[in-house]
C-alpha cells in the first residue's frame, strides 16, 4: 500500500492564508516604505512555502516511483515558469520601446545596454547578481531569480541525499544561514 501524498492533487487552504499574508506584506512595503518595512517577509515566506511544496512534491513522487527523474523535474518548472516570465519580458520590452518612442526623456535615466543585459540575466535566472538600480525595469525579478536557483540545487542536494535522509533537510539549512 503506497503511502498518501502530502501535495499532489490536494489544495490546502492554510497556505492561501500564508501567501495571502505574504502577498500583503510585499504591497504594504512597497506601498510606504517608511511605514512599514517588512516587504521581505513576505518574500521570505513565498520562498519558505516554495521550499515545502518542492520538497513535498519530490518526496512523493520518490515514494511512488522510487527515484526522482530531474529531467522531467526541470521540464515541469520551465513549462509552469517560461511562458510567465518570457510574456512578461517581452511587455517589459514593448513598454520601453512605445514609451520612449512617445517620450524620448523615459531614456535619459535608463542605459538600454544595461537594461538588455538585465533582461537576460532574468530570463536565465541570474537578475539577483545584477546591479540593482530604480532605472532597472527588472529589478523585481530578483527573487525569482534565487527561487529558480534554489529550484537548481534543492532536488540534486535532495537526490544525492536518497530523499529519505534528514541529512540534506540539515545542509540545506546551512546553505540558507550562509546566504544571510
Amino acid at each position: 500500500m503506497s503511502e498518501p501524498t502530502l501535495i499532489r492533487g490536494r489544495h490546502i487552504p492554510g497556505l492561501d492564508g500564508i501567501r495571502g499574508l505574504a502577498v500583503t506584506a510585499v504591497v504594504m512595503h512597497h506601498l510606504s516604505h517608511r511605514f512599514f518595512q517588512g516587504g521581505y517577509v513576505g518574500v521570505d515566506l513565498f520562498f519558505v512555502l516554495s521550499g515545502f511544496l518542492i520538497t513535498a512534491l519530490l518526496v512523493e513522487e520518490h515514494q511512488a516511483t522510487g527515484t526522482v527523474s530531474l529531467v522531467a523535474f526541470y521540464i515541469r518548472r520551465a513549462k509552469r515558469l517560461f511562458p510567465a516570465l518570457g510574456g512578461a519580458l517581452v511587455l517589459t520590452a514593448g513598454v520601453i520601446v512605445v514609451m520612449g518612442h512617445w517620450h524620448p526623456t523615459i531614456h535619459a535615466g535608463t542605459d538600454l545596454a544595461t537594461t538588455r543585459r538585465n533582461m537576460f540575466a532574468a530570463l536565465f535566472y541570474f537578475e539577483n547578481w545584477m546591479p540593482q538600480t530604480l532605472q532597472n525595469p527588472v529589478t523585481h525579478m530578483w527573487s525569482l531569480s534565487v527561487e529558480e536557483q534554489f529550484y537548481i540545487v534543492w532536488p540534486l542536494d535532495r537526490k544525492s541525499t536518497r530523499l529519505n535522509s534528514s541529512h540534506g533537510y540539515i545542509s540545506y539549512a546551512v546553505f540558507c544561514l550562509k546566504k544571510k
